[in-house]
């Protein structure tokens, strides 16, 4: 029966982060050849036990992060919207509230005028109706240059008296003609509680 090589593993020194391996003193004659292969076995057994994890190879590599990612677009702005009705009731109560983007929206033409009738507000529904540019028709005299068809005693009578009233709601159905196709619409002039001038206009 060949002879027992009998290792020792001693604690009492460190060799490079590993634990040295002696042979024992009473098998010195031929136990290094022996134990030359195992001891190097056992060295590299203690090395994976002590990394923190010997299959880490293993795992799938986690996507970096970016810093770089461009961040999300905003996202364009709602166009306003309005709750305002041409049949309401206290439509004309309700103009002086709302901003500007809201008489844009509305559903039919709005036009703020002063006590002369010059222009000072000219709504997108009305500009599509009349084909002039809102700009074109702030600073206008409504009644004399802008819509002159609507200078005569059923347009602009019903206004005057109105302002001179101090108190003006009128409903009435009229035709334009003026710079366009003959167009039948309904007209309700209004004065509000602030002294404001409205004509509403929506087509029929």
């Amino acid at each position: 029966m060949p002879p027992t090589t009998n290792m020792i593993l001693s604690s009492s020194h460190w060799d490079t982060g590993f634990w040295k391996i002696e042979p024992s003193l009473e098998h010195a004659c031929d136990c290094r050849r022996s134990c030359v292969p195992f001891a190097s076995l056992l060295a590299a057994l203690v090395l994976m036990s002590t990394s923190q994890n010997p299959y880490s190879y293993l795992r799938e590599d986690e996507p970096e992060s970016s810093d770089d990612a461009p961040a999300d677009a905003e996202e364009p702005e709602a166009p306003p919207t309005s709750d305002l009705a041409f049949d309401d009731d206290g439509v004309g109560e309700e103009l002086r509230h709302a901003d500007e983007g809201e008489l844009d929206a509305a559903p039919f033409g709005i036009i703020q005028i002063d006590d002369a009738g010059v222009v000072q507000f000219y709504n997108r529904y009305e500009s599509n109706l009349s084909g002039v540019d809102p700009e074109d028709a702030v600073g206008t005299n409504f009644f004399t240059e802008l819509a002159p068809c609507s200078n005569n005693p059923l347009f602009l009578g019903r206004f005057k008296d109105g302002v001179r009233e101090g108190e003006l709601d009128e409903y009435f159905t009229y035709t334009f003609t003026y710079k366009m196709r003959p167009t039948l619409v309904d007209v309700h002039l209004y004065r509000d509680t602030a002294g404001n001038n409205w004509i509403l206009i929506q087509k029929r």
